[in-house]
């Protein structure tokens, strides 16, 4: 059965692995201290996403370790091709622990859907070996980033009680359905069924062990490097930032049980350099607006509002008019916000860097995040071929008459790459992505790998005997040395230092739509495939919205 999809996610990628052994890095291993900490190397791939080498039974994978979904999620060799290389994939026949169980699922991303069996195998998170785990292994996808792919597998470590929320959501959507309709029907005694079905998958996500809870996970920490090209750590059971010295850390409340998110205020870019009078830009979460950030170690950028994109955009256009030079970012505002009650900062180099690359080649879910790539797509194609560029709705670009929506003022390199800021040829541009989405929390921003150079940030779980029995606590966030330890800062000095760096330099094809994933169905292998209920996700999960058409 063949689904249509209209997807609106946050990420570059596909979900979770299986039972997992963390083995370090090319041959390098987990380090675990006598605090019980294990200190995992993280692998940067072209500084768009990081992955951890784990290893199921017996097979070595690369994984991304990802906040912002809640699943395991495994690509296997009865995938085949459609899944990259076959030789890299899980097989579960060379495992001697492996259980298969009989539910299938449909996981919608950004670029795509998978498809996967329910199954269980025993893993070794770096600290002891746990038995019976669960997690679904695709066998099939439409995809096409996978069969290019850094990752094999992704380890959801987003609230377990995601899961149970989506589950549930399903249910209450079949019961209103019903609800609906006319007793003794066939539509129905239709919708009965499906209505049980749902019930059925709710209580079994209730039922289910997470992967936070097999482990006991108390606390985990991501910490990456600064400067672009350098690798990261990625610390299981790291220790609660309350028994760490006095000053290092900062700490913010967990908003929900959902996804770990917090409150977010007053966020703005700082004065320019050059205009000493004048005030910060103003971006959004002012004067009492209600507003709150996820925290998304598998989102590659940072997303915010197209309000927010347009400000930034017109700063940096005034930047540009007192003889701004892109080749020293440090010169640019930086950005400022606060989470939870506490002020933090971002460097410019988190929110302006390159763009180099074929831009008519990019993964066109991302013009839903990037619109302004489309454009820049074709003005490419226009100078390479000496034609008109087609605009977005089909009709030819008048240079003369075309206002670029805010986006003016761009200057072409020689390698095809385009840079803001007119004059000059250094090919800068605002990486950011734009979301707009109001939840029960009020407009969502998002912050994903960029932060994490900055800070290194522990998430922490509350532990406790009722149901869920794990959920997310705070978000503690802290500076860090050069080897991604964190630092002892006096309260003064607590924001990051500002330091010239090379701008960041991303691939243009290498750009995907960021994403956790969607359950889209849960069923018994041999059982009817019911529609789900069409109105999945306005609340959303982990941020990623998804309307199926059928």
């Amino acid at each position: 059965m063949t689904l249509a999809t209209i997807t609106v996610a946050l990420w570059v990628a596909v979900q979770p692995a299986v039972g997992i052994q963390l083995v370090g890095r090319k041959g390098s291993s987990a380090n675990t201290s006598s605090s019980g900490t294990s200190r995992t190397p993280l692998t940067n791939h072209d500084d768009i996403e990081y992955t951890a080498q784990v290893s199921l039974g017996g097979m070595n994978l690369d994984a991304v370790l990802d906040t912002g979904s809640f699943d395991v999620v495994i690509l296997s060799t009865e995938c085949d091709w459609a899944c990259g290389d076959v030789s890299l994939l899980y097989d579960h026949k060379k495992s001697h622990t492996y259980e298969e169980g009989t539910l299938i699922a449909e996981q919608f991303y950004g670029s795509g859907s998978t498809e996967s069996l329910e199954c269980w195998e025993e893993f070794d998170a770096g600290f002891g070996k746990r038995s019976h785990q669960v997690f679904w292994k695709v066998f099939d996808a439409d995809m096409s980033l996978l069969q290019e792919s850094s990752f094999q597998a992704i380890v959801g470590l987003g609230p377990p009680q995601s899961s149970i929320a989506l589950a549930q959501l399903d249910e209450e959507e079949a019961k209103k359905r019903l609800s609906s309709l006319s007793a003794g029907t066939a539509a129905y005694k239709e919708m009965e069924k499906t209505a049980a079905l749902y019930k059925t998958i709710a209580e079994h996500a209730a039922e289910a062990t997470s992967l936070a809870k097999n482990l006991e996970l108390e606390a985990f920490s991501i910490c990456l490097g600064k400067k672009a090209g350098s690798d990261g750590y990625f610390m299981w059971q790291d220790t609660d930032p309350n028994n760490r010295p006095n000053g290092m850390f900062r700490t913010v409340p967990a908003l929900n049980d959902l996804y770990w998110s917090a409150s977010l205020s007053d966020v703005s870019l700082g004065s320019l350099p050059s205009s000493q009078s004048e005030q910060p830009t103003k971006l959004g979460c002012h004067d009492g607006k209600k507003c709150n950030v996820i925290f998304d170690t598998g989102t590659s950028l940072i997303m915010v509002p197209s309000t927010a994109m347009k400000a930034v955009q017109e700063a940096l256009d005034k930047w540009r008019d007192i003889s701004g030079d892109c080749t020293k970012l440090s010169q640019l505002p930086d950005l400022v916000f606060t989470v939870g009650g506490e002020k933090v900062t971002l460097p410019p180099q988190s929110y302006v860097g390159e763009i180099f690359g074929d831009l008519q080649e990019i993964d066109p879910a991302l013009h839903r995040f990037m619109p302004h790539l489309r454009e820049l797509g074709n003005r490419q194609r226009k100078q390479a071929d000496g034609g008109s560029a087609l605009m977005a709705d089909g009709s030819e670009e008048d240079d003369e008459d075309y206002d670029w929506e805010g986006y003016s003022n761009y200057d072409w390199g020689y390698d095809g790459s385009y840079g803001m800021f007119g004059g000059f040829s250094d090919n800068c541009a605002p990486l950011l992505m734009t979301l707009d989405l109001e939840t029960d929390q009020g407009e969502a921003w998002l912050f994903g790998v960029p932060f994490f150079r900055e800070y290194y940030t522990t998430f922490k779980f509350k532990q406790q005997s009722a149901h869920p029995p794990v959920v997310p606590e705070s978000i503690s966030f802290a500076t860090t040395d050069e080897d991604c330890h964190p630092k002892e800062t006096s309260s003064e000095n607590f924001l990051p230092q500002s330091e010239e760096r090379p701008r960041l330099r991303v691939d243009a094809a290498k750009l995907r739509v960021p994403g956790g994933s969607a359950r889209g169905w849960m069923l018994p292998v041999e059982a009817q495939r019911f529609p789900l209920p069409a109105s999945r996700f306005p609340q959303m999960q982990m941020g990623k919205m998804i309307l199926r058409m059928f």
